[in-house]
Parts: structure tokens; sequence; C-alpha cells
């Protein structure tokens, strides 16, 4: 039966050149698999001369997008073991290198576009006396073989589940507000939001009254809609105002039932990151 290994990219990282490296194993631009397990085998040269390296005390390899160098790192990885008996035999033949840097199929299960990503590569050398150097930079692509999928989940990455917990998260429903008298009802999440619903009842109370609705702008996003369904009983007593943040906000809309029969009344507002604005307001008899 075949044996799987690592796939290997074995690298002469010339310090004295910024040519883009190539995989000695096909002295062509480095390639590698999407989520597979990926070797980086490092001999550090000065042209063609193999170097000492028993003053280095770590090399940090980053693997970032090449759009956003400046920005934080798809992987990175940092070596603290070097072999320094590696001779130019041994290296040559493939047998030493001074160090390894191994990524796993989980690092490397970075997003994708049209099943390959070209990302750039860098390798910082730290040595004992605390000098820093660059020993080579280089680009590797990153190939998906169109068969397989992560082994186990990126430590970025989130299950079916918390998607769809995240999502739910952006919907809120608030419980059924009586209104009997005056009064200003404010309503909002206390976390981000696309979509809130909360009812009410507006009862006759013991005689004419006004009470507030308040949307309030906290948390929601641009784009967010509060749906406020009102039931009137058979009463002309209840005036509802609904408000943009405060009282001494926009007044979105008054309500009121002047016929005196039960109705049904339904507000919508949508928040354009700055200021709600009316999109729906319709009353029907029950």
């Amino acid at each position: 039966m075949p044996s799987f290994q690592t796939q290997v990219i074995r690298i002469a990282a010339d310090t004295t050149s910024k040519d883009n490296i190539l995989d000695l194993n096909t002295s062509a631009e480095p390639q590698a698999w999407w989520a597979r397990d990926l070797t980086l085998q490092v001999g550090v040269f000065a042209g063609a001369v193999l170097l000492d390296v028993s003053d280095l005390q770590s090399v940090t390899v980053n693997l970032k997008d090449p759009g956003n160098l400046d920005g934080s790192p798809l992987v990175s990885e940092t070596i603290t073991t070097f072999d320094n008996t590696t001779t130019l035999t041994t290296w040559n033949a493939g047998t030493q290198q001074h160090f390894v840097v191994s990524f796993t199929a989980d690092e490397l299960s970075f997003m994708l576009t049209d099943g390959e990503r070209l990302v750039h590569i860098s390798m910082v050398a730290v040595t004992t006396g605390g000098q820093t150097g660059t020993i080579c930079v280089g680009s590797i692509n990153i190939i998906d073989d169109g068969g397989n999928s992560p082994a186990s989940n990126p430590a970025n990455a989130i299950t079916v589940g918390q998607a769809q917990a995240m999502v739910a998260a952006l919907a809120w429903a608030g419980g059924v507000n009586g209104i009997t008298t005056a009064a200003n009802f404010q309503l909002g999440s206390d976390q981000t939001w696309l979509l809130g619903v909360v009812p009410f009842t507006a009862a006759a109370g013991s005689g004419a009254y006004i009470a507030n609705i308040i949307i309030l702008d906290a948390n929601a996003l641009p784009g967010a809609l509060m749906r406020i369904p009102i039931d009137f009983a058979a009463s002309t007593n209840p005036t509802i105002k609904i408000y943009d943040n405060a009282t001494t906000g926009t007044l979105l809309q008054t309500v009121t039932n002047p016929g005196g029969a039960a109705q049904s009344f339904l507000f919508t507002a949508r928040f354009d990151g700055t200021a709600w604005h009316k999109e729906l307001g319709t009353g029907v008899q029950r």
C-alpha cells in the first residue's frame, strides 16, 4: 500500500537575494495543497555558501495576503531549533537542513479564490545578539485539489450551529407591552441587531392619554428593521407617538383610533446608520 507523507517544500534561502524562492524538489515556484499538512525544509545560504546558523535565536515564518503585507498573517510559525551540523553535502543529499517549519492542515484552511490562493512568505531571523534580518521572501501558491476539506475545524472557523446562533442573535423580540396610561417605552437591544419586533396593546384607560414609543439607535446595524404591531381597544382615548431615539428626536408616527372600534396597526422603521425612518404605517379594524 502507498505511504502518504506530508508534502515537503525544500528551500535554499539566499540571504543575499531578493528573488522569489524556489522549491528545490521541483525547481519551480512552490505550490502546496490547501488543507493538507505542509513541511518546509530550509537551508540558509549566502549565495552558494551554506551559512553557520549557530547565532540564530529564532526565525519567524509568516504567510500573508500579498495585498495586505502590513496586516496580520494568515499563518505564522516561530522556529527556535536549528541544526548547525548541516553540511553542503548533507543538504544536497536532502538528508539535513538548518530548520524545519511545519504547517498543519487546519492552518492552511484559509479562504481561496477560484480554488487557489497565492500567499506571500517571509522568513525573519533574530540572532542571539538581538539583531533582526530577513532570510528570504517569496510566494507559495496554495491549491485546492478538489477533493478535500479540513480534517477538523480551523482555529477561526465556526460550526453550523454557531453560525445559526450568530444569525439568530441579530434578531430579537420583546414581550407584549400593555399601555393603559401616559408612559414612555424604549425599544432596543444590548447587542448588535438587524431585526426587532415589539408588540403593544393600547387599552382604553381612564381617559385620553399619550404614550411615547422610542426606537433607540444604540447597537442597531445599518439596514436594521424595527416592527411595532399595536392592538387598540375599542376606544378613542389612546394616542401613540413613535420617535427616533428620544422624545426630542424626529417624530416618526402619530397613531390614534379616531373611529373608536377595535383596530390593529403596524408600524415599521428602517435604520440608515444614523437615524430611523418610517417605512410603513397602516391599520385595519378588527
